[in-house]
């Protein structure tokens, strides 16, 4: 692909959640470094969900 460039750091937010993000390492939701992110890597942030269904996904929050 010419001409696409990725912008670093790389931020993964929710989509459709109870308020908008701001896409930086100083959100509301307090973003986490990617666990595989290694020095002299790219980062990679991870932003958590206001309803929480990362804890699903992750299988440590049951349906209630």
């Amino acid at each position: 692909m010419s001409g696409s460039k990725t912008s670093w750091p790389l931020h993964i937010v929710p989509l459709a959640d109870f308020r908008e993000h701001d896409i930086d390492m100083h959100c509301w939701c307090h973003p986490t470094l990617d666990d595989g992110w290694e020095y002299g890597q790219e980062k990679i942030y991870v932003h958590h969900s206001m309803d929480g269904r990362e804890q699903f996904e992750e299988g440590k929050r049951l349906p209630s």
